[in-house]
């Protein structure tokens, strides 16, 4: 059935780029529950099997066995579980064979971070030099400090300047002691923003 089922999408793919699509017979089933809509859309069996010269055997073998209207959903459906499962099994035998890089990637990720973190002082006072004379967004004293992710992550969760600044700092302090001067500088910055924007 996998085998068959791989050869019938891709003949397929090639059926739609090269010949046309095959025409979708659509069903609407009014029943009791919830929506009380159902719609289900089918291929016919015959009409794609003699629309199309160059389907595979095993392809040919999957669609001579299905009922006269081939249910699209139905089979898509296992196709992608048969897709997902695969994937499943590729990415657990790449991490076991590459169990060993990954612990390397850490460690020197985790010496990485050691040595950037020394500077992260020096540079959030360069950076708030820069943000008085611009007056930008106090969160981006924070870019390319903060990983990308985590940045992100944060602005797109909270709405509030200050909860965004707590989420910030408390992230640098995981790995350095901000000097309480520095924060309360930085506090400074998002509080005169806030209050220009209420002006």
């Amino acid at each position: 059935m996998r085998e068959e089922i791989y050869s019938f999408f891709w003949g397929l793919r090639n059926f739609v780029q090269h010949v046309k699509t095959p025409n979708i017979i659509a069903n609407v089933k009014h029943t009791s529950k919830k929506n009380g809509v159902v719609y289900s859309t089918y291929f016919n069996r015959d009409e794609i099997l003699s629309g199309y010269n160059s389907w595979q055997n095993k392809a040919k073998f999957f669609i001579k066995n299905q009922s006269e209207l081939i249910d699209i959903k139905g089979i898509v459906l296992k196709y992608f579980k048969l897709m997902n499962d695969f994937y499943e099994w590729l990415v657990d035998k790449l991490v076991d064979y590459h169990r060993d890089d990954f612990k390397k990637v850490e460690e020197k990720r985790k010496e990485y971070n050691k040595e950037f973190f020394k500077h992260v002082p020096d540079l959030l006072k360069s950076k708030l030099l820069l943000h008085y004379e611009i007056n930008n967004e106090p969160e981006h004293l924070f870019v390319n400090i903060v990983p990308h992710k985590i940045y992100y992550e944060v602005l797109s969760k909270f709405d509030n300047t200050s909860d965004r600044l707590i989420e910030f700092l408390k992230y640098i302090e995981q790995h350095i002691t901000l000097e309480d001067d520095l924060k309360s500088e930085i506090g400074k910055a998002f509080e005169n923003y806030i209050t220009s924007k209420k002006v």
